[in-house]
């Protein structure tokens, strides 16, 4: 971006959300967007492999171990929801 840019009001090629971030905080932005990216396919799959396991039948027929399963599977669940929620509301203020 050129000087008079930066200190202009932002146009449609430059959105209005990131004309108020500094350049650190655009570059944290951008970490943890890269750190949610890696995160949420690890989580998918670990959620995913709880799905297989409490669909086994020494599982689902263990109403104990069920249960912690699917406690377990419903944490994770959260865990993606809200990197999901985090990743899109550092997305909006890049812009």
């Amino acid at each position: 971006a050129s000087a008079a840019a930066v200190s202009s009001p932002a146009t449609a090629n430059e959105p209005a959300g990131n004309s108020n971030l500094s350049k650190n905080q655009v570059n944290q932005l951008k970490k943890r967007i890269s750190q949610i990216e890696t995160e949420i396919p690890s989580l998918e799959a670990t959620a995913a492999q709880l799905t297989e396991e409490m669909a086994a039948p020494e599982i689902s027929a263990d109403y104990g171990k069920l249960g912690e399963m699917t406690k377990k599977l419903n944490e994770t669940e959260a865990k993606i929801k809200a990197l999901y929620s985090e990743w899109e509301s550092a997305a909006n203020e890049l812009g």
